[in-house]
């Protein structure tokens, strides 16, 4: 029995993604137990989400609340920040930031989130938008992370970051 499905995601952060994916993957092996015995396709290249609403921009901070927002850190998240803010391209690949720094990084983007959520008491502020990247079968492959220019700056400022 061949079943097909159509995801649309929006506002959705890459560990929730992964973890929607990895239950889709579980329970369409399940399906096919039992099934033929072909081998499996080969990868498929990723293609990109389309982009973002215009409403989906990331937050632009001021140094003021660039610096709240490093206050506190654990080393963790000032080492993923560090990373990400040390003359890397914005918008960055999620795979390469997290193969450099050798973290599992869910936990850092959801802090970050609610630290900036805080900060400037608006619920529904997004201090990174995220374009994922899935394959042809729809597994998730990557995610372009975006920040607003100024918030860029703000936040090397902060955390005494030079970029030639």
């Amino acid at each position: 029995m061949d079943v097909s499905f159509t995801f649309t995601f929006t506002n959705v952060e890459p560990a929730a993604l992964q973890a929607v994916m990895t239950k889709v993957r579980e329970l369409n092996e399940l399906a096919h137990l039992g099934g033929t015995s072909e081998p499996p396709s080969p990868p498929a290249e990723p293609s990109p989400t389309s982009s973002p609403a215009s409403n989906e921009l990331p937050v632009e901070l001021t140094e003021g609340q660039a610096r709240l927002l490093v206050e506190g850190c654990s080393g963790k998240t000032l080492a993923v920040l560090r990373a990400l803010l040390d003359g890397r391209d914005i918008p960055f690949k999620l795979a390469s930031l997290t193969s450099e720094t050798g973290f599992e990084l869910g936990w850092v983007w959801g802090g970050l989130t609610k630290r900036t959520r805080n900060i400037l008491k608006d619920p529904g502020v997004r201090l990174i938008i995220w374009h994922n990247h899935f394959d042809n079968l729809g597994k998730w492959v990557d995610a372009d992370g975006a920040l607003a220019g100024a918030t860029v700056d703000a936040l090397r400022k902060a955390l005494g970051i030079t970029v030639a």
